[in-house]
């Protein structure tokens, strides 16, 4: 199955990415897109919101402007977390890291060091105007 699912990821990876020819993408081999994908199911788990809404641990929310995952996720997930921030990276798909490293490392290092990230929080609930991935 790991060679099927690895010609899979072969197939799907270009749409994590805003601009796919412009990132050298992985071959899929060995990247557990299996495990990962396909035994990764929600199906009968308890709903996680009750629980992080009383948490305190400060929470960073990234959202690119080409992410397959809807808008709401992304500004549910900072509605629901007390101490959360959300902030969108133009130009990034949902492989951030990879496409934009160059604005998304810096954000992560600053959360984590606890300084405010280079980027500031998005706050509204409607997606930016160039946002171009799913509501």
């Amino acid at each position: 199955m790991d060679a099927r699912f690895d010609h899979l990821f072969d197939l799907t990876a270009p749409g994590l990415f805003c601009d796919p020819r412009a990132v050298d993408l992985p071959d899929g081999r060995g990247t557990g897109f299996y495990a990962n994908q396909v035994t990764n199911t929600d199906e009968g788990a308890p709903d996680p919101q009750p629980a992080l809404r009383t948490s305190r641990v400060p929470a960073l929310v990234l959202k690119g402007e080409c992410d397959y995952l809807p808008w709401s996720f992304a500004s549910e997930y900072r509605d629901t977390l007390p101490d959360a921030e959300l902030v969108y990276l133009p130009g990034a798909g949902h492989e951030a890291y990879i496409e934009r490293s160059e604005t998304y490392f810096p954000i992560v290092r600053t959360f984590l060091l606890d300084h405010w990230a280079p980027v500031p929080p998005y706050e509204d609930d409607a997606p930016p105007r160039d946002y171009r991935g799913p509501l």
